[in-house]
């Protein structure tokens, strides 16, 4: 699948099971377990499965991470649990120094 392709599935809502595995390049057997446990949450209401655009961001960047650092997938989901932690801390942290630079009082 093409770039292009792939950043019109970004865009939607939602994007189906077989359209997932095409354009993460996650095998089957490994998507459902990272369902089982947690890591990933597809909406279950339709016929078939449907994944938010966070969650094939996060499956492709896995996959990435994956092949550039020769990670398994246990070691990339833990890389990217603590990158996610950093991002959060680094956003408190930008709040907080805009808080500190403000004149207003807390």
């Amino acid at each position: 699948m093409n770039k292009d392709a792939i950043k019109i599935l970004m865009r939607r809502d939602s994007t189906p099971w077989s359209e997932v595995l095409e354009i993460t390049g996650t095998p089957e057997a490994l998507l459902r377990e990272l369902i089982e446990i947690g890591w990933i949450k597809p909406d279950q209401r339709a016929e078939q499965a449907c994944f938010t655009p966070s969650d094939v961001y996060r499956l492709r960047k896995m996959n990435r991470l994956r092949l550039a650092f020769g990670l398994d997938y246990v070691a990339v989901a833990l890389v990217m649990d603590l990158l996610d932690r950093i991002d959060r801390m680094e956003s408190r942290l930008n709040c907080l120094e805009r808080l500190a630079q403000s004149d207003e009082p807390y």
